[in-house]
């Protein structure tokens, strides 16, 4: 069996993570994998375990021919079984190397966004050479009840996390030299307004004025639209001393054992593998109960949740599991035994057994 898998993005978020995740695991299974991204790309400049062949196309636009017309010839220069698509992009790519470039690889396409599809490209989903169309959570997998899709074409599949390996812990404190008398309530995760980190830093706010101890809030991602009006926001509120924005930081997840609370204030996920992140290291949260996050975490179980855009509540929160020491154990026990279902080896063997029944049935 031989895979070939097409991303375009050129940064490198979960989504990406999880495809290189994904082709070691494939690897293991015996699959031969292909990645096709974009040159320049950061998924083109990482060693991805498992990879057999990389090819890099330049990305010039979403509807580039030139990468339609590069996929038909890639598939049939390498023997390709079956194209895995993990992106809107790769979708479209693919979808007109189908319609104008007579394609006959058949495709699995993965949803990783609860966004409602838009009307300009439901049509790529209706395809008959895409054969399976999988969703990562329960929500993610109602934004797609507009497309009128088969049951048969649809599959739920989460996103995986490697439980079986320790990676390098790396120290935060020692990074941004906050002294150990400080706690850490963090995000990993894209400056963009799907993070909402605006109402991040008004419960930052929330939570120096009402509260007391020594914190600091982080945000660690890279600017993807936000960047301006939170640092506006910041500013205005005077935070400053309070709140640090890192920026991007490779492999951010060695650094979570110095984090005492992550702080995810996203208005919507697919999955969120920060959260699953902080299940695996057993990191207290406290989060908006948003659509992907409530498919990983149960409100009072395994975090502590708000309604989206609540900053008051959320800073309540935070305060809450800084001050009960038995709530954070309960928390953290209840989430790590949750996660070991997520296993990327289990998730990665159900992905393996989709590409076979597609292949089975032609």
């Amino acid at each position: 069996m031989k895979i070939l898998h097409i991303s375009s993005a050129k940064t490198f978020r979960g989504g990406e993570h999880q495809v290189c995740l994904l082709i070691k695991e494939l690897a293991l299974l015996g699959a031969e994998n292909i990645l096709l991204c974009p040159s320049g790309s950061e998924l083109s400049k990482r060693k991805v375990e498992g990879l057999s062949k990389l090819v890099t196309y330049m990305k010039l636009s979403p509807a580039n021919m030139f990468v339609s017309a590069f996929i038909k010839k890639l598939g049939e220069q390498e023997k390709v079984s079956l194209i895995h698509l993990h992106d809107p992009h790769s979708h479209q790519f693919t979808y007109y190397s189908y319609k104008l470039f007579a394609n006959k690889v058949p495709s699995v396409v993965t949803r990783r966004v609860s966004f409602p599809i838009k009307n300009t490209s439901r049509f790529y989903y209706a395809h008959p050479l895409v054969k399976k169309v999988i969703s990562l959570s329960n929500s993610v997998e109602e934004s797609l009840s507009n497309l009128n899709l088969s049951k048969e074409k649809l599959a739920k599949i989460p996103s995986g996390i490697e439980l079986n390996t320790v990676p390098e812990k790396k120290s935060l404190r020692d990074k941004l030299n906050i002294s150990s008398d400080f706690k850490i309530i963090a995000n990993l995760a894209a400056i963009s307004p799907q993070k909402d980190f605006i109402t991040f830093v008004k419960a930052a706010n929330e939570f120096i004025k009402k509260y007391q101890g020594k914190v600091k809030f982080l945000i660690i991602g890279r600017d993807e639209g936000s960047l301006p009006s939170v640092e506006a926001l910041i500013n205005e509120l005077g935070v400053k001393d309070n709140i640090i924005i890192t920026g991007y930081i490779q492999d951010a997840h060695q650094y979570l054992t110095d984090v005492d609370i992550l702080l995810s204030t996203s208005v919507s996920e697919g999955l969120g593998n920060t959260i699953q992140e902080a299940m695996k290291y057993q990191i207290p949260i406290v989060a908006t109960s948003c659509e992907g996050t409530v498919d990983l975490v149960e409100d009072q179980s395994s975090a502590l949740l708000a309604d989206i855009g609540d900053f008051e509540r959320l800073a309540q929160l935070i305060n809450q599991l800084i001050d009960d020491g038995d709530l954070r154990d309960k928390l953290t026990k209840n989430a790590f035994n949750r996660i070991q279902q997520y296993d990327i080896r289990t998730t990665s063997l159900q992905v393996h057994n989709l590409y076979n029944k597609v292949l089975r049935q032609g």
